[in-house]
This record gives C-alpha cells, sequence and structure tokens, in this order.
C-alpha cells in the first residue's frame, strides 16, 4: 500500500456521496476519482495530472479524447467545488486507521498517518509507523555510526566490532590522517606565500627598472587601422608552407600567432607540440618551447592552441591543450618552466594591459579571467551552461581584451562573436548570429578575431575560407575563393594578428603556413 499520489483515488473511499454524482468527477483514464486534477482546453475533459503525463509520454500533444493538440488548463470551477465536498478513507484503513479527512487535507494526512507502512532499516521487517521508532531502538540488525570516531556497526556486533579499544584506536588513525592532510595543507599555503613574496620582488624589480629607463616595455595595445585601409589580396607565406611535416621550415596543423613589435611570429604548432619564432624574413623557425616529443612533462606539450608573450616576465604563456594546462616558458634557459592553471580545458588566451589573464575553456563554455597567482579566476564570459542564449557561450575560442577589459570572444559553434563588457551578466552579438552561412551576414565557425581602435570587427570565418570585417556594414578583406593552396586562398583560417605596420597574419591552418597580406593604404 502506497499513497493516494501513486494509487489513485478509488470511488469506495468516499463517504457519504448520495449528493454528489461520482460520474461527474471521474477520470477518463483510470476512471478513479480525479486526483489532482487539469483538463484539456479544448474540451475541457479532466484528468488525474499522473494518468494524463503518463499518456503524454506515449501520445506526445494528443488528447485522449481525440480533440485538437492537448493544451493543459485548470479544471472548472463546478469540478473543483464538487471535489471539495468529498469526505475520504484514509488509504492505511486496511492497517486500522479510522480516520476520515476532506478531499483537500488527504495528502498531509497520508503522510503524517502512524498507520502507514515503514521498513525497518536492519532486519527489513514491515512495521506500522506507530511501531517504527520502537522497533528500530532495539533491533539487533540496525547499524549505528559512532559520534567519536565514525565507526559503522551492527548493534548486534557492538562488542566484537566496535569495543571501547577499537574506538579508540580508530580515533587515533583519523587523527593521524588529519594531522597528514593539513601538514599538505599548511605547506601548500607557505608554497603560495613564497610565490606571492617573489611575485611582489620581482614587480618591484620591474618598476625600479623602468623608472630608472632600463628597460623598455611594450604593451599590446588594439592595431591602429585607418578608416580606408586596403589590403593586398594575394598573400606572402611567411612561416611553414612547405607540406605537413616536423622539420623546422615545417608546420603541422597550427592555431595561434602572436605577432611581435619586431614582426616576429610565434606560432602555436599543434601537431609537432611545440612553439615556434620565426624572425621576420627567415625560412626556417626556431624552437621556443615544447619540442621534446609529446608528453606531460615540464619540458614537454601536447597540442598547444595558442601562445602569447609576456613581455613583464620575458616568458611565453601557452595554451597546452591536451595536457588541460596553461603553462608559463620562461626565456632565460636557467628558469625553470611553470604550471600557472592546470586541469582546465584551455582553447585561447589574451592579456590585458595590466597583466591579467583571460582564458577560454571550450567544455565549461566560459572566459575566466586570472589575477597573477590566481587558480580560480572570475567568469567575464558565459558561465552559463552551453546555449546560444546571450549569457551563453558554445565552444568559445579566440579572445580579444581591450583597454577597458571588455572581452571578445569566438562564439564557434553559435556562428557568432559576441562582446561582454567588464561586469556584464550577457553579452552582444557583434558579428554572425544568424546562423550558420556563407552570406555577407553569416560566419560558420569563427575562430580568430581582431579588434582595431575603431572597435571593428576581424573574424577569421573557418570554413567559409575568409576573412571578414563587421562594423557598421560587413566587408570580406581577404580569401572567400573557395578553399585552395593559392596566395588568395585559405583551408580553414584560424589565428589572425596585424603587426605593427598593419600586415594582417592569417594562420591557413589546412594548408600547414602562414600568410601575411601587406597593407597597401593606412
Amino acid at each position: 500500500m502506497l499513497s493516494t499520489d501513486e494509487e489513485g483515488l478509488s470511488s469506495n473511499r468516499i463517504q457519504g456521496s448520495s449528493e454528489i454524482d461520482l460520474n461527474d468527477i471521474q477520470c477518463s483514464i483510470c476512471c478513479n476519482i480525479l486526483w489532482k486534477p487539469i483538463a484539456c482546453q479544448s474540451c475541457e475533459t479532466p484528468f488525474c495530472s499522473k494518468c494524463i503525463a503518463t499518456w503524454l509520454n506515449v501520445n506526445p500533444n494528443r488528447c485522449p479524447m481525440r480533440c485538437n493538440k492537448y493544451i493543459q488548463r485548470p479544471c472548472t470551477r463546478f469540478i473543483t467545488k464538487q471535489l471539495a465536498k468529498l469526505q475520504v478513507f484514509c488509504i492505511h484503513q486496511p492497517n486500522g486507521c479510522h480516520d476520515i479527512v476532506s478531499y483537500e487535507a488527504v495528502g498531509k494526512h497520508e503522510a503524517q498517518c502512524d498507520y502507514q507502512p515503514k521498513e525497518c532499516s536492519g532486519c527489513k521487517l514491515q512495521l506500522l509507523k506507530k511501531e517504527y521508532i520502537e522497533h528500530e531502538n532495539s533491533c539487533s540488525e540496525v547499524e549505528l555510526t559512532c559520534d567519536d570516531c565514525k565507526t559503522i556497526y551492527k548493534r548486534s556486533d557492538a562488542l566484537t566490532s566496535h569495543s571501547d579499544m577499537i574506538c579508540l584506536k580508530e580515533q587515533l588513525r583519523r587523527s593521524q590522517e588529519d594531522n597528514q592532510q593539513l601538514k599538505v595543507k599548511i605547506n601548500e599555503n607557505l608554497q603560495e606565500y613564497e610565490y606571492k613574496l617573489r611575485k611582489f620582488r620581482e614587480d618591484c624589480e620591474e618598476r625600479i627598472a623602468l623608472l630608472t629607463g632600463m628597460r623598455t616595455l611594450w604593451p599590446r595595445s588594439l592595431p591602429k587601422i585607418s578608416q580606408n585601409a586596403i589590403w593586398s589580396t594575394n598573400a606572402v607565406t611567411v612561416a611553414g608552407g612547405q607540406g605537413t611535416g616536423s622539420s623546422l621550415s615545417q608546420l603541422s596543423s597550427p592555431f595561434g600567432v602572436y605577432v611581435d613589435e619586431d614582426q616576429t611570429l610565434y606560432v602555436a604548432d599543434w601537431g609537432n607540440d611545440r612553439i615556434l619564432e620565426w624572425k621576420y624574413g627567415s625560412t626556417s623557425g626556431q624552437v621556443v618551447a615544447g619540442g621534446n616529443g609529446r608528453g606531460s612533462r615540464l619540458d614537454q606539450l601536447h597540442h598547444p592552441t595558442d601562445v602569447i608573450v609576456d613581455k613583464n616576465t620575458d616568458s611565453f604563456i601557452i595554451s597546452d591543450m591536451n595536457n588541460r594546462r596553461v603553462v608559463r616558458w620562461f626565456r632565460q634557459k636557467d628558469k625553470s618552466q611553470e604550471i600557472i592553471l592546470d586541469n582546465i580545458d584551455c582553447t585561447q588566451l589574451a592579456m590585458d594591459n595590466h597583466g591579467l589573464l583571460y582564458v577560454s575553456n571550450c567544455q565549461m563554455n566560459e572566459v575566466r579571467c586570472y589575477q597573477p597567482g590566481d587558480t580560480q579566476g572570475i567568469v567575464v564570459a558565459g558561465g552559463n551552461g552551453c546555449g546560444d542564449d546571450f549569457n551563453q557561450l558554445y565552444f568559445p575560442t579566440y579572445l580579444v581584451v581591450d583597454g577597458d577589459q571588455t572581452v571578445y570572444v569566438s562564439d564557434t559553434f553559435n556562428h557568432r562573436v559576441m562582446k561582454w563588457v567588464k561586469g556584464a551578466t550577457e553579452g552582444i552579438v557583434v558579428a554572425g548570429d544568424r546562423g550558420k552561412g556563407n552570406d555577407w551576414t553569416q560566419l560558420s565557425c569563427p575562430n580568430g578575431i581582431v579588434v582595431d581602435q575603431l572597435n571593428r570587427i576581424y573574424v577569421a570565418d573557418l570554413d567559409n575560407h575568409r576573412i571578414m570585417r563587421w562594423s557598421n556594414g560587413v566587408i570580406q578583406l581577404v580569401g572567400g575563393n573557395d578553399d585552395g593552396m593559392q596566395p588568395n586562398q585559405f583551408d580553414r583560417p584560424s589565428g589572425i594578428s596585424f603587426d605593427r605596420y598593419g600586415n594582417l597574419y592569417v594562420i591557413d591552418h589546412g594548408n600547414q603556413r602562414v600568410q601575411r597580406f601587406d597593407i597597401v593604404i593606412n
């Protein structure tokens, strides 16, 4: 015997129903008295909530009375008034309960009824609720938990499984475990404080160097591209282009690119598990990170997807995607690599002019901002599950952060680019969001993005093999000539960047090369 919610309300439980026609308040599915009734909007036929839910699981949107599409509505006031008049025998009457309650009070009464059946957790004997507590307090099969040592034991085994000596030994063991965990925590905190002290010392040294003119910092800023800028339609290959391979003149499925102030390129060579540096005019690169085989050691990478240069620490910050970490790789040979973030599905990176690190997480569908030394970060875009609402992202990848700490992010599988103002709970669409496609107002898996000083958005339109610019109108800058290997073609362009002169660099992912489109008019 369960409850009225599970078994329904049969007519033989109704007392003194002569003044009510029970046929008026019967469910058309189970033929019992209506329980928690709702009705069809079209035919106004009432049903038990449970009955109609079961029906609709098998017959979606269809009314059992075969009228129009089923749309739920409350029952008529007549039905509600008739039900309110009913006096109902308790469902536990066979167990000895003789209470008769109003229709509205049935659920509350059943939950509190002393005659409802309960099963002993130890011996599994079926009892009435009023007998249950007394029985459990004496049942030898019931399991008990000691408040002191947390040992779980049967009451019948108390002398053999939980003597005073056993209890004291278990307390001692747990105390030793707690002490060990506390030591680990203290050690972790000590390492964190030492790291913060080291960073503070480095920051002080950096400021002294800046004030004394001993070092010039080059902060990243938005490229200055004129209103009427034009680029060559044919590109020059500046890295790779020699087919897929692992020699220093080859690339393998490259992704991110970083262009330094002297036009040196740093390329995330995904398939070769390395970061390559290509000096201006060079025909081959040199390994500056990774290149020691695929793996998870500190001197190895596994499918890196992005790299940025941190001038303040003279290091590279790398999205080591398949190792699920972000690492710092120092240029100085005497400094060891550091894991900045761990257990993160990182795709792309950005750093603002305050030294804050931004990381897109393709599985959590969010972008987080991290202070130096922080491993938790704060969500600055997305973070509300996978979706296409304005507060959601679907596989975010490339990032741009401007001087106001506004975040621009490629919302790749939503085929749009979103702008998240600092502190905003929703983003603003600045490109795409018209479904996947190849007309002028559509994108297809956007990847690399750049924002210039006029807030125009440059987008690597991956599956359309083109670079687009979005502002008041949409302009195709380069590519868009189907996929191919010609100087005016791409095969899935991914990362993009500008150098200080306004030349456009594009990672031509499928062609294993980096293309430069020289600016003609700026």
